[in-house]
């Protein structure tokens, strides 16, 4: 079996590409407290934080795959958030914050990995998040229908 048969397929603002690897960052929400004169300190949790994704998304193609590349390349590279479906993790509204491209090109077969960082979008940074937009939109769908 070989590497194309073991992807899962994910997206970025729409534009699919192939993910090898994902892992998930959880940090901690901490105010240290230090007194004066003394060694002692105390440290006070406070919830965590959002999490962040470093994923890898590949890009394989023969006749296409530079097209594919660039197209990919230039949705990490844009500004703003987007939704980021991730095939083990499901849907964010993330922004990306780190990307790094390394290619690959063999016979007819072209790969590119990106190794990306996506940023979640905290709740109270969500408006206009469009899957809350859609969520709202079929359930005032729904309501009309109930209506009739």
């Amino acid at each position: 079996m070989g590497i194309r048969e073991r992807v899962r397929k994910g997206s970025y603002k729409g534009v699919q590409f192939d993910t090898i690897s994902i892992g998930r960052t959880r940090v901690k929400k901490n105010t240290e407290h230090q007194y004066a004169n003394s060694v002692r300190r105390y440290i006070e949790e406070r919830g965590v934080q959002n999490q962040d994704f470093t994923v890898t998304l590949s890009i394989f193609g023969e006749d296409d795959y530079f097209d594919k590349r660039d197209g990919l390349r230039s949705v990490l590279e844009s500004e703003g958030e987007g939704v980021l479906v991730l095939p083990l993790e499901g849907e964010f509204n993330v922004k990306c914050t780190e990307v790094s491209d390394n290619q690959n090109i063999t016979d007819s077969l072209g790969r590119c990995d990106f190794t990306c960082t996506f940023k979640v979008i905290s709740e109270n940074e969500k408006a206009g998040n469009p899957i809350e937009i859609k969520n709202s939109k079929i359930s005032l769908a729904n309501n009309v229908k109930s209506m009739r």
